[in-house]
This record gives structure tokens, C-alpha cells and sequence, in this order.
């Protein structure tokens, strides 16, 4: 997350001093492939269903998860919405402590934050936690937000032998996000779409299957500029394997009108949109009410998902007498300390919650496509 004011959510958190120096600079805030499985990570343990429904496609057992006609499905071939929140791991949990507590609510997503200066190596035992806990992982990278000059710094990153070793392992089961809002609101559609083309061909040529997320620019805002390069940049993938996320934080009386227009254009023209964050206000401008309600609302109308942001408790925009708006969960780790109002609506209470319409797939609880 990241407001247009460069203001960065965790800037009060007290961080190691050489990954706060990194982050100062950095801002954080369908796949046609071998059928064969690769991946040597798999999920175990008791899980948390919620209500909801599947659709499965008839494909044979793919590689990865796979996008198909405008929806993310699981490797067996099952429709998946994504429901789940984002968490800053890299600085606060990357065991994963939090990920079972994620799980309690019926997620089958999330998001998890990191940096290019921490090895891939170091994630390994975060993925392998949100496997453990049937949540889907989306690895996503920081260092680019809002600051498009930095994408050769992405592409070094997940382009190193050591980091395709891991997404070797866990390609099965993860999603990667390739960059966090990258670039503000003077990225050309063109250099939009030849950068990210660029990076996904490099990991296509290293025989990697997984979908590839990739983040509006301006912030994550620019919806509409994401729409309209959205065919392009699939048509350049050899799988047409890439999700779109966007990051809803604009404000206004315009805002409950532009959510519905966007999900409904995806939706039209088959494009795999979600909400990669979110919030109840708008970062940098604190005194403004995000209206979130219309976001899950018309997320679950539309078959879309969402990921809050976030289950950490060290935001450091929009201070409160109890922590940060931002901030989900008061120890940052369970769900027992669920913060009320925004957190407890998005999670539980809601028609739209998490735990109203989340559905985890056999692959998730399971590791595998039958019962």
C-alpha cells in the first residue's frame, strides 16, 4: 500500500535499520502447460470451509493454477475467487506465524510482502507456512512502488537463478505478484506493457507455469489504464496466465460508480481482475472514508475477488487511539485481537466477508484433486 502522497502505511513501525532504510527508499505500504505436477510443496491439516460455490472446468490436471476465460483455477481445474488480506510478512512474520490464524476465517488467500534485498531463499518457510495453512500464496515485491525506474531491480530479482529455484518448488501452489505498485501516474501504456511482457517471457523461458499478478500503476489506481492494456499484455504471455490487481483507495461520491463500471468491464471483456488491496480510508488522506462496503459487495456480485489490507498491527498512516486504521489485528498475528468495525465487517460480519464467501478447493486442503 501507498498513498499518491508517497506516504508509506508501516512508516511508524520500528523495523530493523537496514531493511526501514530499504523500504524508505523502496515504498511499501489460461495456463496450457505440462499436466505434470512439479511442486514439491503441499498443503496439510484441518481446514475452515465457508459457504459459496465451485465451478470446475473440464481440463485435464494442469501444472499450476491457471487463468481461463477471465477465471483463476486451480490446477484440477476449479474456479477459485480470491478472499484473504494482505500481510507485511518481511517485516513482521516471515515464519508465518500469522498465516493459521488467516485461516480461521476462511481465507483462501494471501498476500505477503517483500523485498529484493532479503534472499528468496529466506521465503521459502513463509510459502511453505500459507501451503500448510490451504492458503494460496502471492509472493509480491515492494521495491518498485511508485517508482517505475526501479522494474529492472523486479526483473534481476525474480530472474535469478536462486529465486526461480524457489518458484520451481512451489509452483504449484503460489501466485506472484511481480511488483507492488509500480510506477505513478505518468507510466505510458506502452512501457507498461513492454516491461511486464519483458519480465514474463524471461520467466516463461525458464519453464515456469504459475500465474503472474500484475498491479496498476499510479499507486495501484490507474484501473482504467490497467483495463485497457490488460489484452495486451495477456496476448504476449505464451500461457495467457496473468491476473490484474487493483487497489482501491480513491475516495468520493464517483467511487461506488467506478468500482461497478471496472468489475463489470473485466468481467465483459474476460479480463481476471481483482482487489489487491484495500482499506477504510485513504492512505495519506486519513479524514476519508474508502467505501469498502460497495467494494466486497460488488466483488462478490461479479465474481471478483479481494485481499484487505492488512493483518499486521504497525501501519504507521492514519493513527488512531488504537494503533492504525489499517491495522486488522491488535498483535498482528491472531485472530482473537480482530480490530472492530473495518476489520471484524471484512472479515466476519459482512453479506460479503471473507467468511461468508470464501470456498478453499481440494487442492488447497488437500493437495490433491479428489476428496
Amino acid at each position: 500500500m501507498i498513498s499518491s502522497l508517497h506516504f508509506q502505511p508501516w512508516a511508524h513501525a520500528v523495523l530493523h535499520p537496514v531493511l526501514l532504510a530499504l523500504c524508505v527508499l523502496a515504498g511499501c505500504g489460461g495456463g496450457s502447460g505440462d499436466s505434470g505436477l512439479q511442486a514439491s510443496a503441499s498443503g496439510s491439516g484441518d481446514s475452515t470451509l465457508s459457504s459459496g460455490s465451485v465451478t470446475t472446468s473440464a481440463s485435464a490436471q494442469r501444472a499450476a493454477y491457471y487463468v481461463e476465460e477471465g477465471k483463476l483455477r486451480d490446477p484440477c481445474g476449479v474456479e477459485v475467487i480470491p478472499r484473504g488480506v494482505n500481510k507485511m510478512a518481511v517485516f513482521g512474520d516471515r515464519a508465518g506465524n500469522s498465516f493459521p490464524e488467516i485461516a480461521k476465517t476462511g481465507a483462501n488467500m494471501v498476500r505477503f510482502m517483500w523485498l529484493t534485498e532479503v534472499p528468496a531463499s529466506e521465503a521459502v518457510q513463509t510459502l511453505q507456512r500459507a501451503v500448510d495453512s490451504q492458503l494460496i500464496p502471492v509472493w509480491e515485491l515492494h521495491d518498485a512502488t511508485g517508482d517505475f525506474s526501479r522494474m529492472p531491480t523486479i526483473d534481476a530479482f525474480w530472474n535469478n537463478a536462486s529465486t526461480i529455484s524457489v518458484l520451481r518448488q512451489f509452483e504449484s501452489k503460489v501466485i506472484v505478484n511481480l511488483a507492488n505498485e509500480a510506477g505513478d501516474y505518468n507510466v505510458s501504456d506502452s512501457t507498461f506493457v513492454n516491461t511486464y511482457s519483458s519480465i514474463i517471457s524471461k520467466l516463461r523461458n525458464a519453464g515456469l507455469r504459475m500465474p503472474f499478478m500484475i498491479d496498476a500503476a499510479g499507486w495501484g489506481r490507474n484501473v482504467e489504464q490497467l483495463l485497457r492494456v490488460a489484452p495486451s499484455i495477456q496476448a504476449a504471455d505464451p500461457l495467457r496466465n496473468v491476473i490484474f490487481s487493483w487497489h482501491q483507495y480513491d475516495v468520493g461520491s464517483d467511487q461506488p460508480a467506478r468500482v461497478t463500471n471496472a468489475f463489470s468491464t473485466a468481467v465483459a471483456q474476460k479480463i481476471p481482475l481483482l482487489v489487491g488491496e484495500f482499506g477504510p480510508v485513504s492512505a495519506g488522506a486519513c479524514g476519508q472514508a474508502v467505501d469498502y462496503r460497495t467494494v466486497i459487495s460488488q466483488a462478490q456480485s461479479h465474481g471478483l475477488g479481494y485481499l484487505a489490507w492488512s493483518w499486521d498491527n504497525f501501519n504507521g498512516d492514519c493513527a488512531t487511539a488504537n494503533g492504525s486504521a489499517f491495522d486488522m489485528v491488535g498483535d498482528g498475528i491472531n485472530l482473537s485481537t480482530l480490530k472492530a468495525g473495518y476489520a471484524t465487517e471484512v472479515v466476519i460480519s459482512h453479506p460479503a466477508s471473507i467468511q461468508k464467501t470464501s470456498v478453499r478447493t481440494n487442492w488447497q486442503n488437500l493437495g490433491r484433486c479428489t476428496p
